[in-house]
């Protein structure tokens, strides 16, 4: 049996330092989603607000059925960004500050 923490997904921004690299950033929403590659089961939608989180902000830890994901997390400042698929992501208005990335999870 793998260990919990060897069997986590893990991003650019989980490294050993306590800070993440969204903590010191202008961003102000987190939007992740984690979209079932065979296409069945739902979608899980997770939103982080950066007024809410104060130190904790980019720190997401999150239990999900088994099974493989395609992950879209998206920062961005003062927008409400909703992700529709790997493909479409939807901004409100003209979004200038924005940053994304797209990740197979098992």
């Amino acid at each position: 049996m793998q260990s919990l923490e060897n069997s986590q997904a893990k991003t650019r921004a989980d490294e050993s330092s306590t800070s993440t690299a969204l903590k010191n950033s202008p961003f102000t929403y987190l939007d992740i989603s984690l979209i079932p590659t065979n296409g069945t089961g739902k979608t899980i939608v997770f939103r982080q607000v950066k007024a809410e989180m104060a130190d904790n902000f980019g720190h997401v830890s999150m239990q999900v059925p088994v099974g493989e994901y395609d992950m879209v997390a998206v920062a961005s400042k003062n927008a409400d960004v909703k992700i529709n698929s790997v493909t479409e992501v939807v901004f409100p208005n003209k979004v200038t500050d924005m940053a994304a990335v797209c990740q197979k999870i098992k």
